[in-house]
């Protein structure tokens, strides 16, 4: 084996690593946001950015999407959305559920 067939794999695991030390440093940020003391919904918002560039960069270059055709790209965006979608209202749509006859009482 030559070195000119090693740099080209040397040069892809850098990017590799850099982007794996990226999401380190964005999953520590998030654990860090809760100790800043940041009103709810302020911090909520904030982790979830966090959380979607942490998905980007973990779709887009460990499971190389930003590489794919555009059309199986924008057919797991569009899944994705209807799922995140799903887990976001579903929950609400059940806590109005309720069973005819029964007294909902706030627990604390």
């Amino acid at each position: 084996m030559t070195t000119d067939n090693i740099e080209p794999i040397k040069k892809e695991i850098r990017g590799y690593v850099i982007i794996f030390i990226g999401i380190v440093s964005l999953s520590l940020t998030a654990v860090f946001i809760n100790y800043l003391h940041l009103p709810l919904v302020a911090a909520i918002i904030l982790t979830i950015l966090i959380a979607a560039v942490q998905v980007f960069l973990a779709a887009g270059y460990f499971m190389h999407l930003l590489s794919e055709k555009k059309l199986v790209l924008y057919i797991v965006l569009t899944l994705t959305a209807i799922l995140v979608l799903a887990v976001l209202i579903l929950p609400s749509i059940e806590h109005h559920n309720t069973i005819p006859g029964t007294v909902y009482t706030n627990v604390s």
